[in-house]
């Protein structure tokens, strides 16, 4: 009898709370206190094993949109807040769910479901932004939006919300593509920075929604808050992605994605985007036109990200010397560089003062 994924996922969920609770057990202690395990009416499969020789075959990559996220894959875009996630979200979602090339990328199209967090009016503001930006009438397209955000670390609830996805999927005689959870925060229901949490959200998604589909579910998260180059909350989720990808933005306002994760392909070239103001048709009680964003291509230009503070010995020197800076009278005068004192960083002359220089 084959197990179901919730079964899978509750297996994969047990063996890592095995693991952390004896990574947690002091040395030298003889007693471990493992957590029970599943009930007996859970089927185990049998391990088996193939002699390499017998394999034959190999299948070329599935591309959702090539080279960006593959088919039946689990991909994290992390970023901060107002960078364009949901935007570069959405902008995936309509392409995929048309047929429409994703800024000149081939793209396999298929049924998307996207699990939203909040703010549904402005999601449904720039979804028809995207439609007016291209030309593409959405009504008819196979794209789903939910009504309310799913605690995804539960198994019952993954397992529910894969039931309503098959169900929907069904009906519309399509098959899910391309599975959207924006943003993990709203959709995990437990601690994101815990490893037992989150690697007990990445087992139920990869078998409840993944592996059931063979769907690309896209993880949109947040930055780190100290270290901007990688998601919030436990390492565990990069480690349990097949793909992770980073979305920044510039002072002169470009969007930069950048592939920091490819399992089993060759990293994508990093792309840049600018947001257009889309005007929707419609006017707010004032008169005033009632407007939204999309994304279009630019071509990239590879810029050097600004260094920040990591230690607690950086930190201190970082705002000491900020604190300077900001109330002198000299900086910028005689043969002293001039200074432009923005986020944190200043840009002297072709001079960077940053903060890991001080290491």
């Amino acid at each position: 009898m084959n197990a179901t994924p919730k079964q899978i996922a509750e297996l994969a969920a047990y063996a890592m709370r095995v693991e952390q609770r004896k990574e947690e057990t002091k040395a030298g202690n003889a007693y471990v206190n493992v957590p029970a395990a599943p009930s007996e009416s859970t089927p185990v499969r049998q391990l088996g094993f193939t002699r390499i020789g017998e394999m034959t075959g190999i299948e070329a990559t599935s591309w959702l949109i090539k080279p960006v996220p593959e088919a039946n894959s689990l991909v994290e875009m992390f970023g901060d807040p107002e960078v364009g996630k949901s935007f570069m979200a959405i902008d995936m979602t309509c392409s995929v769910g048309t047929g429409t090339p994703w800024h000149g990328k081939r793209v396999k199209q298929g049924a998307v479901f996207y699990i939203a967090g909040e703010g549904m009016n402005n999601i449904r503001k720039r979804f028809h932004a995207w439609g007016v930006h291209h030309d593409v009438n959405l009504s008819d397209a196979p794209i789903f939006l939910s009504d309310r955000s799913a605690q995804l670390m539960s198994l019952d609830e993954a397992d529910s919300v894969a039931t309503t996805i098959g169900q929907m999927a069904d009906a519309a005689g399509v098959m899910p593509a391309l599975i959207v959870i924006d943003t993990l925060a709203r959709n995990m229901g437990g601690d994101e920075n815990s490893t037992a949490d989150m690697s007990q959200f990445i087992n139920a998604i990869d078998g409840a929604l993944k592996h059931r589909f063979n769907a690309c579910v896209l993880v949109i998260h947040h930055s780190g808050i100290t270290d901007k180059n990688r998601g919030r909350g436990s390492t565990a989720l990069k480690a349990g992605v097949d793909a992770e990808y980073q979305l920044t933005r510039g002072d002169d306002g470009v969007i930069r994605l950048t592939c920091l994760k490819m399992k089993d392909a060759a990293h994508p070239e990093p792309m840049a985007f600018t947001s257009r103001v889309i005007d929707l048709g419609v006017v707010d009680e004032d008169g005033d036109p009632v407007t939204s964003l999309a994304l279009q291509s630019e071509e990239y230009e590879q810029r050097e990200a600004p260094r920040y503070p990591r230690g607690d010995t950086q930190k201190l020197v970082y705002e000491a010397v900020k604190q300077r800076l900001i109330v002198s009278t000299d900086f910028g005068k005689g043969h002293s560089p001039g200074a432009n004192v923005k986020s944190g960083v200043w840009a002297a002359d072709s001079v960077r003062l940053q903060a890991a220089s001080f290491c």
